[in-house]
């Protein structure tokens, strides 16, 4: 996107953005927020984005699919709808197929179709490189199979000028296949969950609606602006994406944490491993430039419970509070800081 404003690039003010780890599994969590930002180049003017895009968003990554969740979705863009994508697929042929719980195989180009998903009525939609999608939240979703221009990006819509050095076309054009969760113009706290299977295999159109809705390996616990929180129940671990730490967790391990934190958490009857990521990098401003250094910053976890702490270097303090275990360690450079407790 071009701003109208000389920008180069913009620096949002939010800095909750990372990824936890543990194990083989992971996740990721992230504030979108278009409302408050500053040019990162040149000139460091505070500046937003007209329509003013906010939105909580986290994947979690546990075993063979990708959970994806979307909270707080809003606009004040009365012109633009607001769209997640699902996928958007270059296809070599035209004839390349895509596949939905309504029309099944879809070769026909150009095409276009809407499908409403109401409820838990498991719809779903294969892409045409095998990755599967199962639809989880009550969301339109717009199907769409033709060709799509775009402007070079060397090209400036603004002066109408290309970037001397290209020497492509002004516009680019391709055959495209491609889904979307369709939030209309100016949501406001809209939100959309699905999962991901990548991958299958090319029979798997056959058995993908008896795969996804006998798939009892994870359970959404909560998706809401205060976080998203999702049990992989193959492994009993728990992600948690914390957006906001004014309100407890009513988890039966995680009562609360300091800041907003990507942790997770593995419960296995007598221990515990946790998994915790604070994403800020905590770079120090000087003469109103970032020196680009990743400073130390603090987190403190509150746990139901009694625990012990098995030898670790990140945690600076742990203390036992009535029926709460109460752990502070130190986080830099958005790396997951891992420890091990025992009744």
């Amino acid at each position: 996107m071009e701003p109208n404003t000389e920008l180069i690039m913009f620096r949002s003010d939010e800095t909750f953005a990372g990824a936890v780890t543990l194990g083989n599994n992971g996740v990721f969590g992230m504030k979108l927020n278009e409302a408050k930002g500053s040019n990162a180049d040149g000139t460091r003017e505070n500046i937003g984005f007209p329509g003013k895009l906010k939105a909580n968003k986290s994947v979690f990554s546990f075993g063979d699919k990708l959970i994806c969740i979307g909270t707080g979705i809003s606009s004040i863009d009365t012109i633009h709808p607001v769209q997640t994508n699902l996928f958007q697929n270059f296809l070599g042929d035209t004839s390349m197929p895509v596949f939905s719980s309504e029309n099944k195989s879809i070769s026909t180009f150009p095409y276009q179709s809407s499908m409403e998903v109401t409820g838990n009525s498991g719809k779903w939609l294969i892409d045409a490189y095998q990755n599967g999608y199962y639809i989880l939240s009550s969301d339109k979703i717009e199907i769409r199979r033709q060709s799509q221009k775009s402007y070079n990006n060397a090209y400036s819509v603004n002066t109408g000028k290309m970037n001397p050095k290209a020497k492509n076309d002004t516009v680019t054009k391709g055959d495209y296949a491609s889904a979307w969760i369709e939030h209309k113009k100016a949501p406001k706290e809209a939100s959309y969950k699905y999962v991901i299977y990548p991958g299958l295999q090319r029979d798997a159109v056959n058995s993908f609606e008896n795969k996804v809705k006998n798939d009892k390996s994870y359970q959404v616990i909560r998706a809401d602006n205060v976080a998203h929180i999702v049990k992989d129940n193959e492994t009993s671990t728990t992600g948690f994406v914390i957006f906001d730490t004014a309100k407890e967790l009513d988890d039966a391990i995680l009562e609360s944490v300091s800041v907003p934190s990507l942790v997770m958490i593995k419960n296995e009857a007598t221990t515990i491993t946790i998994s915790a990521v604070q994403p800020d990098l905590n770079f120090v401003e000087k003469d109103k430039k970032f020196n680009n250094y990743s400073m130390p910053v603090e987190l403190t976890i509150t746990l139901k419970g009694k625990w012990k702490l098995k030898q670790n270097l990140m945690v600076k303090s742990i203390w036992v509070a009535g029926n709460n275990t109460v752990i502070t360690m130190e986080c830099r450079h958005g790396f997951s800081n891992q420890i091990d407790l025992m009744k």
